[in-house]
């Protein structure tokens, strides 16, 4: 007899992270994300160019380091809410609530420092690597119809470290999340102020445009990490069973109350009723670009980016509630 695993487990990973005191020095994570992580470590080399009696290259030096990770995973809310909230920045969460804890996310200016330690398995226990002094450049939030929904979230460092005991992490056994992932089935979309059924797809970006800054630090990596200017993306493909989501793309207009998208999870806090949920709200849209409609032999869709730009006072807020007594940023 044949047996087929469905699902099988695939990863033995453990990745951490935890907000640094002093920018650039190692904090133990707090947290664990139950996904993937690829660390990339450039290093700068430049070449000499004296004249040396031959064609060939005789001498290079390294001359400086990029680091940065990409951490993705389902969207879980009680553990990758944190990678959403320092996407939004310093700050950004205010917390309310007794058992089910309401944080409510603002943009922010500044972005916090964050360690990343990446152990790339959990059975050897000699591979963890860790990244200090990081800061959550981009992320993506996607939903598709019929799948998880999944975070994918981007960190530029100042540089890669090791501990007393290289590759040793700082928790061998932490505890990871077995919450169920938020999947599509259970997402809500109000346009207009008004509930629709037409969301098939969505992507939703957050752009920090970290840049490591180089300075006279004695060293091969950067003096820190500064954010510059904020983005938010967003792209959708909508069921074509009316024609307001045309019409506001004909008319180019900036949409009055734009987009609110809830996720939320099949579990409920526990002792309460209320379920694990985490919603974003995207006032400032304008439909852009071409618009791409299927052919009539086929259902047809509409394709849809779109700019976001300010109205009001940020925009993108969010909504996470779970049971996170901390800020999450």
């Amino acid at each position: 007899m044949t047996t087929t695993l469905i699902g099988a487990i695939e990863s033995l990973e453990l990745i951490g992270y935890a907000i640094e005191t002093r920018p650039g020095t190692f904090a133990a994570p707090s947290a664990y994300v139950p996904g993937r992580a690829t660390i990339t470590t450039n290093q700068k080399h430049a070449v000499a160019m004296q004249s040396r009696g031959t064609v060939a290259q005789v001498i290079d030096g390294i001359v400086g380091h990029d680091t940065g990770v990409q951490i993705t995973g389902e969207l879980i809310p009680e553990v990758m809410s944190g990678l959403i909230a320092n996407a939004f920045g310093s700050g950004s969460d205010s917390v309310s609530g007794s058992t089910a804890k309401t944080h409510a996310l603002t943009p922010q200016t500044a972005l916090n420092s964050l360690s990343v330690e990446h152990d790339i398995d959990a059975v050897s226990q000699i591979v963890a690597r860790r990244l200090v002094g990081c800061m959550v450049d981009q992320i993506n939030l996607r939903a598709t119809n019929q799948a998880w929904a999944t975070l994918e979230a981007q960190l530029k460092g100042i540089r890669e470290t090791t501990g007393a005991t290289p590759g040793l992490p700082s928790n061998p056994t932490p505890a990871i999340s077995t919450l169920q992932p938020m999947d599509y089935s259970l997402m809500a979309a109000t346009y207009r102020g008004s509930s629709t059924t037409q969301l098939q797809d969505v992507t939703i970006g957050i752009q920090n445009n970290v840049q490591a800054v180089m300075g006279s630090n004695g060293q091969l990596y950067a003096t820190r990490m500064q954010r510059t200017t904020r983005r938010v993306t967003l792209s959708t493909t909508l069921d074509f069973v009316d024609s307001s989501f045309y019409l506001d793309w004909a008319a180019g207009a900036k949409l009055p109350s734009g987009l609110v998208i809830t996720f939320t999870s099949l579990a409920n806090i526990p002792t309460t009723s209320t379920p694990y949920s985490i919603q974003f709200t995207i006032p400032g849209l304008r439909p852009v670009d071409a618009i791409q409609l299927s052919s009539a032999s086929e259902i047809i869709n509409q394709q849809i980016p779109w700019s976001v730009t300010v109205q009001g006072a940020n925009e993108i807020s969010a909504s996470i509630t779970n049971t996170e007594v901390g800020a999450l940023s």
